[in-house]
């Protein structure tokens, strides 16, 4: 399958402001076989978490990415294993609530697990492309 499979999962480690852009690029890619409106929901997501960790000084920052529901929703989580919470500006907040199917924040004692759904819809069959095979996960220079 030439994305990201239904049940599975990749955990990406991000480590400064060009990371995010290729785990964006990397998400987008991964996302091919869903209509561009999910890809791009996904992605703003992925980049909000990333970025709020950066911003915090929260680095690494581990993001982990699972297809559930049969393939019709991406779960994103991101570990923080700082004792410091990370503050969601209110635009940010607005961008989750309104891209998100359900985000919240996970406490455990060595930290937090910070998480969200998004929901995926299906790819239009007149716009489908394929692609030869799922991308690899971005490798860090």
């Amino acid at each position: 399958m030439p994305s990201l499979p239904a049940s599975s999962g990749v955990t990406v480690t991000v480590s400064s402001q060009p990371d995010v852009v290729v785990l964006r690029r990397y998400v987008l890619a991964l996302l091919i076989d869903v209509g561009e409106e999910s890809r791009q929901h996904a992605a703003r997501v992925v980049t909000v978490f990333t970025e709020v960790a950066l911003a915090a000084g929260a680095v690494p920052v581990l993001v982990h990415l699972e297809r559930t529901g049969h393939g019709t929703c991406l779960r994103i989580e991101m570990d923080n294993p700082h004792p410091l919470p990370l503050t969601v500006s209110p635009e940010d907040q607005r961008v989750l609530d309104q891209l998100t199917t359900g985000h919240g924040v996970s406490h455990r004692p060595d930290g937090a697990l910070i998480w969200a759904e998004v929901a995926l819809h299906p790819l239009d069959a007149r716009t489908r492309t394929w692609r030869a095979e799922k991308p690899e996960p971005p490798e860090r220079p």
